[in-house]
């Protein structure tokens, strides 16, 4: 009980973490068209890629196929492709898409999953999906 508990919380803190994220990112455009708008020169942009780290995290995912990836894999993949990014970001990532049915975690690594709502219990285990998902995150003993 008290893992579902903090695991609820934890993704609502990480997607109110994404929220200012993004609430950051349309400042600074509305400053840059602000700027503009007042003669100012165009600001360049940082290093950051363009685009949804969502995504970005699938398709890294897709790419690496059945060999699945761990966050530190994927952070540092996206990061030599010129999205610098970190591990907790790209952890975070992976939980939000957990609990949308597009990734697997299994032993520590993620996979893109194959089908929507495909099983996160172990396939060889006719397990409760409900109760197992709480531990598939969990460190080994």
């Amino acid at each position: 009980m008290v893992n579902g508990a903090l695991e609820i919380l934890r993704r609502e803190r990480d997607d109110a973490a994404e929220h200012i994220r993004t609430l950051r990112a349309r400042i600074r455009d509305l400053d840059s068209a602000i700027g503009v708008l007042e003669g100012q020169p165009v600001a360049s942009k940082s290093g950051r890629g363009t685009g949804d780290l969502k995504q970005s995290v699938l398709n890294k995912l897709a790419e690496a196929g059945e060999a699945g990836g761990t966050p530190k894999e994927l952070a540092d993949n996206l990061t030599r492709d010129g999205r610098q990014t970190s591990d907790a970001s790209v952890s975070s990532t992976l939980s939000r898409l957990k609990a949308e049915s597009r990734v697997i975690n299994r032993n520590g690594r993620w996979f893109a999953a194959k089908e929507q709502g495909e099983s996160q219990a172990p396939e060889s285990a006719n397990f409760d999906s409900a109760s197992w998902d709480d531990l598939d995150d969990d460190v080994a003993f």
